[in-house]
C-alpha cells in the first residue's frame, strides 16, 4: 500500500529473520572468498536502506493530484502531520538508534574487516539527508523546521558522557550538515532555526569540554559561528 511505514516495519522484521540464515542458503563450498554471503549481505543493507529512505521522503512530503481546470479542489496537499510523525517516530526507532541487527550475525568477521564501519557508513549517510538543505526546505507548516529539527537534534544528541561510536559519528555529520547549512541558505525559511539549534548544542557541549568529543564539536560550531559575525 501507500503506508511506507508500515511497509518498512514489516520489512525490516523480513530483513532480521533473513540475516542469520544466509549463510545456509549462500552456501557452496567452492567459495572460498565468501562472495556469495558477501553479496547477499550487501543486498539486503540496500533493501533495508530503501525502506528508510522511503520513509524519510514522509518529512515534508506533498501529495500532488492534478486535475483539470473543471474539476474542483487542491493540486497540492501537505503529507498528514500524524504521518510525518509515524515518520519521525521510525527514524528514531531505525536509524537514530543504532540498528546493531546487521552487525550481530558472527559470520560478519568473514565479510568485513570492520563492522562497526558498516553501521557508523550507514548512520552518516542517514543523517547527511535528515539535515540536507532538500528535506529542510520542503518542510511546510504542517510539520514545520521549528519542530523537526530540535526533535531530532533531542533524539541525536543525549549528552551521556561516552556516546557510542555510532551516536558520535552521527553527532558529528549533524552538526557538519548544519554548519554546512547555516553558510549556503541564508536566505530559507528554517535558516533561523538551524541558528537557533546550533547555539543550543555550542551550549550543551561546551559544558562538557573535558571529553573530546564534545569539545570538538562545540568547537567546530563556535568556529562557524565566529566567522559569519
Amino acid at each position: 500500500g501507500d503506508d511506507a511505514v508500515k511497509a518498512g516495519e514489516y520489512g525490516i522484521k523480513n530483513l532480521q529473520r533473513m540475516l542469520p540464515e544466509l549463510p545456509e542458503w549462500t552456501y557452496e563450498n567452492t567459495d572460498i572468498y565468501n562472495r556469495n554471503l558477501s553479496s547477499m549481505y550487501d543486498q539486503v543493507i540496500s533493501q533495508y536502506v530503501r525502506y528508510c529512505h522511503h520513509v524519510i521522503r514522509n518529512l515534508g512530503g506533498v501529495y500532488c493530484d492534478y486535475h483539470t481546470v473543471d474539476q474542483p479542489g487542491p493540486i497540492y496537499t501537505d503529507e498528514p502531520k500524524s504521518r510525518q510523525l509515524d515518520a519521525f517516530r521510525f527514524v528514531t526507532r531505525h536509524i537514530l538508534e543504532e540498528p546493531k541487527w546487521l552487525t550481530a550475525p558472527d559470520y560478519m568477521n568473514r565479510i568485513t574487516p570492520n563492522p562497526q564501519r558498516v553501521s557508523n557508513n550507514l548512520g552518516v549517510s542517514f543523517m547527511a539527508t535528515l539535515v540536507s538543505p532538500a528535506l529542510l526546505n520542503r518542510l511546510t507548516a504542517t510539520y514545520p523546521a521549528s519542530e523537526y529539527l530540535p526533535a531530532l537534534l533531542r533524539a541525536t544528541f543525549d549528552f551521556k558522557p561516552q556516546p557510542s561510536p555510532y551516536r558520535q559519528a552521527l553527532q558529528r555529520k549533524a552538526v557538519v550538515g548544519l554548519i554546512e547549512y547555516f553558510k549556503a541558505e541564508k536566505d530559507r525559511e528554517p535558516w533561523p532555526v538551524v541558528l537557533q539549534q546550533l547555539r543550543w548544542l555550542r551550549s550543551r557541549c561546551q559544558a562538557l569540554q573535558g571529553q573530546a568529543h564534545y569539545a570538538a564539536l562545540a568547537d567546530m560550531i563556535d568556529r562557524a559561528l565566529a566567522i559569519d559575525k
